[in-house]
């Protein structure tokens, strides 16, 4: 091992790491909920400073956490962790914007389901860290609920445009994987993500969960806004900044940082997989937070397959 700290028995879960990640999750919720609203107003022309922005704001509200989440301690190897992961993090949303702007996002959102199936393996490599025979199946149960419930959203749309839904619009994503540069894309995000949740683990686990935190997301930060400055978004931001003000998304950034502050102290009552795995159901929760906050109208009878998939794999996971 590269890094020195308590390796959590097999399988491991508990009440309060399942309603951290829980907690976690509605935060991402909310999360997907106001950083669309900002987009919507404008930011949408800005998606690099918006990134670096909101992190900004959120790593300064990770600050003021840090005295209240325990103290400056670090165990070894922890620098290491946080600047691999904040390194993956960089490839991660970069690959992920990418697979958006060049492809359909209802065809690409699916795709991330696929990170829990590889992460159990990752996981096993790098941390030694096992599933119970119960949290496995929970994992796969899961993230058949996942992919089921966001190509739900795609057959749906391909429906609207009248084209035939046939089995193969199921598997689309694997089906492209050789013509669409933008589903290669969204798989390299996925693939990296499975290796940065565990370097993810070992840097909350080896110090302060917020200087952590805080740290990961400065790099993210200041990597976007060199990007944005370079690619023309901060001369834009400039002119039009009579109406887009950046301390409009301050929200955001407490949003932000209570889901760090939520999923990341999981990681010291369980398993990384567990934890990757059950922050997926942020998913119906960001569909249902929509409908009632900004009226995003979803047929719930269409999801519902998905829906109860993913409540039985993170039953399955809490029972292990």
């Amino acid at each position: 091992m590269l890094f020195s700290f308590e390796i959590l028995p097999k399988g491991s879960m508990n009440l309060t790491a399942f309603l951290l990640v829980v907690m976690g999750a509605l935060c991402i919720a909310l999360l997907n909920v106001f950083s669309k609203q900002a987009l919507n107003r404008g930011w949408e022309k800005f998606p690099a400073l918006f990134t670096a922005f909101t992190r900004f704001l959120a790593v300064g509200f990770m600050f003021l956490f840090i005295p209240f989440v325990g103290g400056l301690e670090l165990q070894s190897g922890w620098w290491i962790a946080v600047l691999i992961t904040g390194a993956l993090n960089i490839g991660i949303q970069f690959a992920d914007v990418k697979a958006k702007s060049l492809e359909d996002v209802s065809l690409v959102s699916p795709i991330s389901a696929t990170t829990p199936v590889l992460l159990i393996f990752t996981s096993m490599l790098l941390l030694h860290e096992y599933p119970s025979f119960l949290g496995w199946v929970g994992v796969w149960v899961l993230v058949i609920g996942t992919y089921v419930l966001n190509m739900q959203a795609y057959a749906e749309k391909q429906k609207e445009l009248n084209r035939r839904v046939s089995w193969k619009v199921w598997f689309a994503p694997f089906f492209l994987l050789t013509k669409s540069t933008g589903i290669r894309f969204a798989f390299l995000s996925a693939f990296l993500a499975t290796f940065s949740l565990n370097f993810d683990a070992m840097a909350y686990r080896s110090g302060n969960v917020m200087l952590a935190g805080a740290c990961i997301f400065l790099i993210v930060a200041i990597a976007n806004f060199i990007l944005g400055s370079s690619i023309g978004e901060l001369k834009s931001l400039r002119r039009d900044r009579s109406h887009l003000k950046i301390w409009s998304l301050v929200w955001i950034g407490l949003v932000l940082c209570l889901a760090i502050l939520f999923s990341n102290l999981a990681f010291l009552y369980t398993i990384t997989p567990y934890v990757g795995t059950l922050r997926r159901i942020q998913i119906p929760f960001t569909i249902i937070l929509a409908y009632f906050l900004v009226g995003e109208r979803v047929n719930f009878r269409h999801r519902l397959v998905g829906g109860s998939i993913m409540a039985l794999g993170a039953i399955l996971i809490a029972l292990s």
